[in-house]
């Protein structure tokens, strides 16, 4: 009897051990996870710097063309007020180039005026010769 007892003892020892194993087994698999899980987050924590350092390089971009839009827009200004100055320029040139025509019409219509009073003047002048001769 006391070696069936001992038996007994002996087979549930073997049992426990083969429960230690797994045990055993069961928490190298998990470390496993763990390890695994460990991996992960620090492969997650990489691209997050990275997202972060693109980030920060996309609102540099952004910066450097704000800064470029506003010199854009100051130029544009500029040319807007040379192309007013000009306009002005060019509508007063065109006001005196229209006063001008008017002159040279009247000019002209004054010149033709005393051409024909001295064609007039010359005619008479030959027919008097003519009557006197």
């Amino acid at each position: 009897m006391e070696n069936q007892i001992l038996l007994q003892i002996l087979d549930e020892i073997k049992g426990v051990k083969v429960e230690i194993v797994d045990v055993k087994n069961d928490v190298n698999g998990i470390k496993d996870d763990v390890n695994s899980l460990k991996n992960d987050v620090t492969s997650i924590k990489s691209e997050i710097t990275g997202i972060k350092d693109e980030l920060a390089n996309v609102k540099e971009d952004i910066t450097d063309i704000k800064g470029e839009l506003k010199t854009t827009n100051q130029r544009l200004d500029n040319i807007e007020a040379k192309v007013d100055s000009n306009h002005i320029e060019v509508t007063t040139r065109l006001d005196s180039l229209e006063k001008n025509q008017e002159s040279i019409k009247t000019f002209i219509v004054n010149s033709e005026d005393s051409l024909k009073k001295a064609e007039d003047a010359y005619a008479f002048t030959q027919n008097l010769k003519q009557a006197i001769s």
